[in-house]
């Protein structure tokens, strides 16, 4: 990988241009260095510098090795010339192309850094805390936490099922591999326990119907009929369904696989 040169100093516009993203992003502690925006947030325990490299575009380092490796699926890391002094040590730089490009960028990172595992733990424990002790009931705390699983399922998908590509939130379930009856506490919280699926995707991955192989791809329960197939899978057929996972999701899908899914004939 070739290493990218960066700006001497940070042009005017370039600092408006990140620290606009930065902000829309949910980024609201701002700091400038000379050859780049460093940014906080008292919502997200992320920190990440923006600055200009001299081929065009931004780079982007981030501090949360958790979260740079959730992006790197879909982005490439970047190797610097070296370093903007004023920055921290960070975990990974990205290259991000244009503007527009580096807000939905940092947007993705700021809220992953909310719906990671150990970020979701501490939201739950707070809101654990603010419910009243007559409330905290087994209901309650179920609805919470599943609340909050939805929620980091929606942003690690980009609110999308993982199968159809479907966008509608309303009808898009959390579905848990490993269900929430057989979980720990820090199982029920972990986005890869589980796949954001439209709500006749998760019906089927629920009942053990279809599950999930290593590689991503789709396997069907015999009990599925022929027609069922041919619904569930569409115009593209349902072997040719593939999901792109992440390593973590690697546990969950197996216990799925051997305690979920019905892998005999009725």
């Amino acid at each position: 990988m070739s290493q990218i040169p960066i700006e001497p100093t940070l042009p005017l516009l370039v600092r408006h241009h990140v620290r606009k993203a930065a902000r829309e992003a949910g980024f609201d502690v701002l700091e400038d260095v000379p050859q780049a925006v460093l940014c906080r947030s008292s919502h997200a325990p992320l920190v990440c510098g923006a600055w200009a490299s001299q081929v065009g575009g931004f780079m982007v380092s981030l501090s949360m090795p958790s979260v740079v490796a959730t992006l790197g699926v879909a982005h490439t890391a970047a190797l610097p010339a070296s370093m903007p002094i004023g920055l921290p040590p960070m975990a990974a730089v990205f290259s991000i192309t244009d503007a527009p490009a580096l807000e939905q960028f940092l947007n993705q990172a700021w809220n992953l850094s909310r719906a990671l595992p150990n970020a979701l733990e501490q939201r739950f424990e707070k809101a654990m805390q603010e419910i009243g002790t007559t409330e905290r009931e087994a209901t309650v705390k179920q609805r919470v936490g599943q609340g909050l699983f939805r929620e980091g399922l929606m942003t690690l998908w980009g609110g999308k099922c993982a199968i159809t590509g479907l966008d509608v939130p309303e009808m898009l379930r959390a579905s848990h591999a490993k269900p929430w009856a057989d979980s720990n506490d820090a199982e029920r919280l972990d986005v890869f326990n589980g796949l954001l699926l439209a709500a006749h995707w998760d019906a089927a991955f629920d009942a053990g119907l279809v599950t999930v192989e290593a590689s991503g791809t789709l396997k069907a329960s015999p009990r599925l009929t022929a027609n069922a197939l041919q619904i569930l899978g569409g115009a593209t057929g349902f072997a040719a369904i593939t999901i792109k996972l992440h390593p973590q999701h690697s546990p969950y899908l197996e216990w799925h696989r051997s305690e979920v899914f019905k892998g005999g004939v009725a």
